[in-house]
């Protein structure tokens, strides 16, 4: 019986490193957090392409509303041509 109690707190030991091995090996910390600092590179490296197309994005929206208001200004039978330029682009 005393060696059993002197044992134990070895066995316990050595699951805690068998555990604690299976762990580092899943999850492997360093790993992650050397995808981490890549990841973290390529989008400080790519953000201001990535603003720039943003931009054309912006501009080109804008420019097709102001296309749409436009029109929709030239087709109002309110105005002195009477949607007559719409009719003809038809």
């Amino acid at each position: 019986m005393p060696t059993s109690r002197l044992l134990l707190p070895i066995l316990n030991f050595q699951a805690l490193l068998r555990m604690s091995y299976a762990y580092l090996k899943k999850k492997n910390p360093l790993k992650e957090m050397y995808f981490g600092i890549l990841s973290y590179l390529s989008n400080m490296l790519t953000a201001n392409k990535r603003l720039k197309v943003v931009q054309h994005r912006v501009n080109h929206l804008n420019f097709r509303v102001n296309q749409m208001e436009k029109l929709i200004d030239e087709n109002n039978q309110y105005n002195h041509s009477n949607g007559r330029i719409l009719n003809q682009l038809r």
